[in-house]
């Protein structure tokens, strides 16, 4: 998100705030899972914003891996494959939650023998896609020729299908973003798609960091006025 352009627009310093979900080295994504010691600090960073500003309501803007984290600290409770609980639900509070890039449902990378080789494709907490659908078996990313195949009943990640099978809205207007050329599919479906959302933007040739960088404008208007351009 463009700070300086919220600036321009009436924000104020105290009113944004941003961290990292790890130490922002590439060369360190395959060590990442959804831990209670990331989540853990995540959740305690957004309750450490809320009671600073006495805000009753904030918008989260999420990219990557942080969007699947962004939204299990939203949705509190226990951690599945980890051992902790993160509290009560963040969901009245939340405004407007955004989605840019995730990988809701999996990364295709992940299927097969990567699960075991890449902490971050792990199966328990991390991007495993499942590894079959119906007759299709390790061709996550293509559409499935082979019927039948329903996205719905793949098994995948144990962290990501709790993260999922929870109905409820990690905010009260939801939107999910991502590109045609970095799109993230699962079996047929977008992975960057999350369920219930209010809205979705997808843009044709923007690579995983552009979405964030280069998007402050559509950014403002589901904030500001719940909406894409």
């Amino acid at each position: 998100m463009e700070i300086p352009m919220l600036l321009y627009k009436g924000y104020t310093t105290q009113e944004l705030y941003a961290t990292t979900w790890g130490d922002a080295s590439a060369l360190n994504a395959a060590t990442r899972v959804h831990d209670c010691a990331t989540l853990g600090r995540l959740r305690r960073w957004v309750e450490a914003v809320m009671a600073y500003t006495n805000a009753t309501k904030i918008s989260v803007i999420t990219h990557s891996m942080g969007v699947t984290l962004g939204r299990k600290l939203i949705q509190g409770g226990a951690v599945t494959g980890d051992n902790c609980n993160l509290g009560a639900s963040l969901i009245p509070n939340v405004d407007t939650y955004v989605g840019l890039a995730g990988a809701n449902y999996g990364m295709c990378f992940c299927e097969g023998g990567n699960a075991f080789v890449s902490a971050t494709c792990n199966q328990k907490n991390g991007f495993w896609p499942g590894d079959s659908c119906g007759l299709n078996k390790l061709n996550c990313g293509e559409v499935p020729l082979t019927f039948p195949c329903d996205p719905t009943t793949v098994t995948y990640s144990s962290f990501l299908s709790a993260l999922n099978s929870n109905s409820a809205k990690e905010g009260a207007y939801l939107f999910s973003v991502w590109s045609l050329v970095d799109t993230l599919t699962a079996w047929g479906r977008p992975s960057s798609l999350i369920r219930n959302s209010t809205d979705y933007k997808q843009y044709r040739n923007y690579t995983n960091m552009q979405i964030k960088d280069l998007t402050a404008p559509d950014q403002y208007n589901m904030i500001v006025y719940h909406t894409v351009s």
